[in-house]
């Protein structure tokens, strides 16, 4: 193994290596790659003589840099942390491919004005870090997002990956022994589908097996962020509804709630989320007369008429045309006559919101798929409650229930339900996981690789994936962690060895 150690401006100042005779020499080494944080880690110890202080000291400076050969292409590391032992004449060194500027860089509260592509927030998040997006598998798809807290920029870039449905990696672009690009991946999914398989006492050393319950849980309450009462209301076309309400008929002094007032004001199909602040931008018309709301769609300049209606409930049930304490809003665009509808499916519901809003919660959603379900504020699993809750012992009639917080930056109730779904249904089974050593080092595996993994002594046979590499080159071991597995019928007759793994994996490479 050879290492290149490189300044804050990428110079190459000297070179170590594992094997050198003369010179710095590293004496043990560790890669970690995990698949949850996307970034690489990387730490060595180098040796060095007495009078070669200073030039170590120089070397393991944090914020410099380090490069290392990898499979196909060099890795780049930026020194985070290091440690000299000057009575052994021993130097730690630990750095990070995401870099000091994404790990430290510290980026502020974000809310998009509307919904963005990937690309997009990556230019709203660009600190001048040199990174830039090298695979981007989101095809395009926009969201509109919010990050409602302060956060390192290598978090965010993981929020921002998770929100798009993508797993992240950093790659580095290396000629003449410069860094001439450093990339931030979004993959739809990392690692390749290998079809031979590692078997135990051939490729692989006897498993071990980890299952914990430690993020066990049958039902969450789950939190969303606070809707700005400053955006308007999206509609099927993509356009936007601005709704405020007054006491003038001339929208002065108005507000973006309704609470008691007596008129509404509209305006149209507009292109930007955020709401004018013009009343003359508005149709105003009267809702309420002598104490009393009127029934009637608001009339609009075009000829037709726009029913409003009010609701406790996102579904609208109980709704009516008093707004008095009501959560929602009851849309229905482009009608032929006055006469409001009385059916809540005919309507688009929306938060009727307050600048102290509360967060919003799952509250009036229904749903319920067989296993897990809604009730009230929280959502809960059946599967899970069989594998374990407090009253299987003891056999009473209660739920016992395993009940744990969840929180997100979203406003979208129905995506703070599709959230809440992903999270109850990765925390509602036992978590389970096998790892292993290879004895085969020359086997090239990633971080995201499915391969067939079978111990044929334990009559174990699965498709797993790789979530964790950890790697020496100087011991000479590789241990591997499986997360991701399902059970497989695999045929013994072939693959017997990994004579020609090597060509599976460069043909996969070159695709």
């Amino acid at each position: 193994m050879i290492l290149y150690f490189a300044d804050k401006y990428m110079n190459v100042l000297r070179v170590a290596g594992d094997r050198l005779k003369d010179g710095l020499r590293i004496a043990d080494d560790m890669k970690i790659s995990e698949l949850t944080y996307g970034s690489d880690v990387f730490e060595c110890t180098v040796c060095y003589r007495l009078d070669e202080y200073a030039l170590i000291d120089r070397l393991s400076e944090p914020g410099g840099y380090l490069l290392r050969a990898g499979d196909s292409s060099y890795e780049c590391y930026t020194i985070l942390e290091s440690e000299n032992k000057t009575e052994d004449g021993t130097c730690w060194i630990s750095g990070e491919s995401a870099g000091l500027d994404n790990v430290n860089e510290i980026l502020e509260p974000y809310e998009a004005p509307y919904a963005m592509t990937l690309s997009q927030y990556m230019q709203k998040m660009d600190s001048g870090s040199g990174y830039s997006i090298g695979v981007d598998e989101t095809g395009g798809k926009k969201l509109k997002l919010v990050f409602d807290s302060a956060q390192p920029a290598a978090e965010r870039y993981l929020d921002l990956a998770a929100s798009f449905g993508m797993e992240l990696s950093y790659s580095f672009e290396v000629g003449n022994m410069q860094v001439t690009g450093m990339h931030i991946n979004f993959h739809r999914r990392r690692g390749r589908m290998i079809s031979r398989p590692l078997r135990t006492g051939k490729e692989i050393r006897p498993l071990k097996v980890r299952k914990s319950m430690l993020n066990f849980a049958t039902a969450i309450l789950a939190r969303g962020g606070a809707p700005s009462s400053q955006t308007g209301y999206k509609t099927p076309s993509g356009k936007y509804i601005w709704v405020k309400w007054s006491n003038s008929a001339d929208g002065s002094e108005m507000a973006n709630t309704p609470s008691s007032r007596a008129y509404i004001g509209i305006a149209y199909y507009k292109a930007s989320e955020e709401k004018s602040s013009e009343p003359g931008d508005y149709i105003w018309t009267q809702i309420k007369s002598n104490g009393s709301y009127s029934g009637a769609g608001v009339l609009r300049k075009a000829g037709n008429y726009t029913w409003i209606r009010y609701s406790q409930y996102i579904d609208g049930s109980g709704m009516s045309a008093n707004p008095i304490g009501k959560r929602y809003i009851g849309i229905a665009l482009g009608k032929t006559t006055a006469t409001c509808s009385g059916n809540p499916k005919d309507y688009i519901w929306y938060p009727v919101t307050e600048d102290s809003a509360d967060p919003i919660t799952l509250e009036g959603m229904k749903y319920d798929d067989g296993d897990i379900y809604i009730k009230g504020r929280y959502i809960y699993s059946r599967s899970a409650r069989r594998v374990w809750n407090r009253c299987l012992a003891s056999g009473s009639g209660g739920t016992g229930d395993v009940i744990v917080d969840f929180e997100s930056d979203t406003k979208d109730q129905n995506e703070l339900l599709q959230q809440s779904i992903r999270e109850l249904r990765a925390r509602g089974r036992m978590e389970k996981s096998y790892s292993t050593e290879l004895i085969d080092t020359s086997i090239r595996l990633r971080v995201g690789d499915t391969v067939p993994l079978i111990d044929d002594r334990l009559g174990i046979r699965l498709s797993a994936r790789i979530s964790k590499i950890e790697e020496s080159q100087c011991d000479g071991t590789v241990f591997v962690t499986f997360g991701e597995y399902e059970e497989i019928e695999y045929e013994d007759n072939i693959y017997a060895d990994y004579s020609s793994h090597t060509d599976e994996l460069e043909a996969q490479e070159s695709t």
